[in-house]
């Protein structure tokens, strides 16, 4: 279960700081779609290979 949601917050940080990116340097136009699926296969693999780690990091940040 930690696996997937660590992949979910990858997918969804890396699809919001492209879309902030591109809207930053004028190179996607208000209205135009941002793509999501590269995203969530992106966020998938991290979750799958380094979920546990990112997860035991992450929570050591509050919890110690």
């Amino acid at each position: 279960m930690g696996k997937s949601y660590c992949g979910n917050f990858r997918r969804d940080d890396m699809w919001c700081n492209y879309g902030i990116i591109m809207r930053v340097f004028k190179r996607n136009k208000p209205g135009q779609p941002i793509p999501f699926g590269p995203f969530l296969a992106i966020g998938g693999l991290i979750g799958l290979f380094f979920g546990q780690p990112l997860i035991n990091w992450y929570l050591g940040l509050f919890l110690h």
